[in-house]
C-alpha cells in the first residue's frame, strides 16, 4: 500500500491469504510509524511500538493472546510519558492514569 506520493504506507507479508510476519506502517515521509507481529491477520503475542514522525516513541506495550496486556504507556512529542494504561490478561482495560502537567503528577481516573 502506498501515499499518493508514492511512498510506502505499510508492508506485511502474506501467507494462505492472511498477514504473517512483521506488520510495519509508516508516515508519508518514510519514517516507521508503527510495528507489530501478526498471525493470521492478528497480532497475536509480542511487543507492540509506534512512533511520531520524528522518531521518538509514540505508544509502546505487548501482546498476549491477540490482547493487548500489562502497562502500556503513551508519550507527548518530547518523549515525555503522559498516559498508563494497565490490561488484564483478557485485554480489558483496568486501570488508566494520566499526567497532569499542571500539578505535576499521575492523576487515577474512574476505571479503578
Amino acid at each position: 500500500m502506498f501515499y499518493e506520493n508514492g511512498k510506502l504506507f505499510y508492508q506485511v507479508p502474506y501467507r494462505n491469504g492472511k498477514q504473517n510476519g512483521w506488520y510495519e506502517q509508516y508516515y508519508e515521509n518514510g519514517s516507521v510509524w508503527s510495528k507489530d507481529f501478526r498471525v493470521d491477520g492478528k497480532t497475536i503475542d509480542g511487543n507492540y511500538i509506534s512512533l511520531f514522525d520524528n522518531g521518538k516513541i509514540n505508544q509502546e506495550g505487548a501482546y498476549k493472546n491477540g490482547h493487548q496486556v500489562g502497562k502500556w504507556i503513551s508519550y507527548s512529542n518530547d518523549g515525555k510519558p503522559f498516559k498508563i494504561y494497565i490490561y488484564n490478561k483478557k485485554g480489558e482495560l483496568i486501570k488508566l492514569e494520566i499526567w497532569n502537567e499542571t500539578k505535576k503528577q499521575w492523576e487515577k481516573t474512574g476505571l479503578y
